[in-house]
């Protein structure tokens, strides 16, 4: 509490050096109930939501065997806070799922990784690693000239096929040029089959989704319209007109093509996090991997657990008989998500916490075994 106090007192910006996030909040808050001794009315943050949670996992958690060696230790580490604190919420799950839990301490052999907490189910130990991955810088993914040529070719091969879908295309980050022939390739090959759905390759950081359009059987009384939930993004619609033997304009054909952009981790910093040789040493029996995702800059409704959904998918194609079989289940988490709005009582924080599990069919879990957070 005396270096909590200490260091709230320092006034530092958040990228200079021994920044640490705690007790930036903790002066926050502090000054907060001051105002609330003199107002009555204790205000809504997002540092007293953070506190608060914090200070509810540390009470569920500290008493864990190594806790003071695994965790305490690395509280006030500025550098390391951010793994520490997902590391407590991880544990935290699992005490809330009633297993035995305890943490994992840190290995001694130089260059040897442990997992960071083990769990008792009946007579199986299950471990898990959590890993919460680095901020992600906010980018400016639509490059226009791109988008054009995608947009551009994409349409003459939907005109060339004859064909009413629509397509969309949601990339992780920026769109990159060199994945258009691949999503020409597989559109081509989705319509011709006359397949619909979704479809995802580790090999390209985008998601490809193709859909027949119905036409309408009444005549064409208007042009065609831009859709209204469309959002920010770009979208390109298009369309034939014929004209019947009553003289009647009859739509034969239409298309969209919608390009989505999630500015989050992008689809090959993830599989790098999840696969690898050191990734599968640090689980050498049954585990459970915990990935938290920087999602802050996705702009979209829901776009969060969108985002999870398609990184879910993607994640499930990598399970093989062969391959991440110690691996018993991927859980994808987003951390707090804060929406602020400001009502007649005043400021009003909404806080969740998105959060997904994967399961790997080829190294499944015991019969009943509940994956926490599940």
């Amino acid at each position: 509490m005396k270096w909590l106090e200490r260091r709230s007192m320092e006034s530092k910006e958040p990228d200079s050096p021994g920044w640490h996030p705690i007790p930036a909040d903790w002066k926050l808050v502090t000054d907060a109930f001051e105002k609330a001794g003199k107002t009555g009315v204790l205000e809504a943050s997002r540092a007293l939501i953070r506190i608060t949670d914090l200070g509810l996992q540390l009470q569920l958690v500290r008493v864990l065997p190594r806790y003071d060696v695994a965790i305490r230790p690395r509280l006030s580490t500025a550098k390391d806070f951010s793994k520490v604190e997902y590391e407590i919420y991880v544990a935290s799950l699992c005490v809330r799922a009633s297993y035995p839990t305890e943490f994992v301490a840190p290995s001694l052999v130089p260059g040897k990784r442990t997992p960071d907490l083990k769990m008792v189910f009946g007579e199986r130990e299950i471990f898990a690693e959590c890993v919460r991955k680095e901020p992600h810088e906010l980018g400016d993914p639509l490059n226009k000239a791109v988008w054009r040529e995608l947009w551009t070719q994409l349409s003459n091969e939907l005109g060339q096929l004859g064909a009413s879908h629509h397509v969309k295309i949601v990339s992780f980050g920026e769109f990159e040029e060199q994945w258009i022939p691949v999503i020409m390739h597989d559109t081509r090959e989705f319509i011709s089959a006359g397949k619909e759905g979704v479809w995802t390759d580790k090999g390209v950081g985008c998601v490809l989704s193709v859909h027949r359009l119905n036409l309408p059987a009444t005549p064409l009384e208007e042009g065609l319209s831009m859709p209204a939930d469309r959002g920010p993004d770009p979208t390109f619609v298009f369309g034939t007109v014929a004209t019947d033997e009553a003289g009647r304009k009859m739509l034969t054909r239409k298309n969209r093509i919608d390009l989505h952009f999630i500015d989050s981790h992008k689809l090959s910093s993830v599989l790098n996090t999840f696969g690898g040789k050191r990734r599968r040493k640090q689980i050498d029996t049954l585990g459970i991997l915990y990935m938290d995702l920087d999602v802050r800059h996705v702009h979209q409704e829901d776009g969060a657990n969108t985002y999870l959904r398609l990184v879910a998918e993607l994640l499930t194609r990598c399970f093989t008989p062969t391959t991440n079989t110690r691996l018993g289940a991927v859980v994808l988490t987003t951390g707090p998500i804060f929406q602020e709005t400001t009502e007649q009582q005043g400021p009003f924080v909404n806080r969740r916490v998105c959060l997904r599990v994967v399961r790997n069919p080829f190294a499944r879990l015991p019969p009943g075994f509940v994956v926490p957070g599940e």
